[in-house]
């Protein structure tokens, strides 16, 4: 078996259906063999908002059940940085998936929490970053 490198941070990117979930899965398992003190914990921020989506998260959540038994799940579609905040510890390595959300919101979108509501946290030093939702603007080309 191959062992994984954990860097300190890392930014997986990919676009739908990569695997993006699948490589943080396999860290957090490699983490999570490396001693009994080490905890993992995934932060979920998609909101079932139709059956499509349901299904998904349903997958998701089985899947990672056979993956990462020890992996705790944290449904937060809203509060992120205050839930990355409750679980930032030095043993901890935390999985947030997705950001996807967080990018794609707008004002007044009941999916989307009001403007200077929305941030992402900076974990090592649990320092909040705003990331207010803008309003995007259409060109007629």
């Amino acid at each position: 078996m191959t062992t994984l490198t954990i860097a300190r941070s890392e930014l997986i990117l990919g676009g739908q259906k990569s695997g993006k979930s699948r490589r943080a899965e396999l860290l957090a398992r490699d983490w999570l063999a490396q001693t009994a003190s080490h905890r993992a914990v995934m932060i979920a921020t998609a909101q079932a908002w139709d059956d499509e989506m349901r299904q998904r998260i349903a997958r998701h959540q089985a899947d990672r059940l056979l993956r990462v038994p020890g992996m705790t799940t944290v449904e937060e579609p809203l509060h992120l940085a205050q839930a990355l905040q409750a679980h930032s510890r030095p043993n901890t390595l935390i999985v947030v998936d997705c950001l996807t959300p967080r990018v794609r919101c707008t004002p007044n979108s009941p999916r989307c929490p009001r403007e200077g509501e929305l941030t992402l946290a900076e974990t090592s030093t649990s320092r909040a970053i705003p990331f207010p939702c803008r309003p995007r603007t259409r060109k007629n080309l």
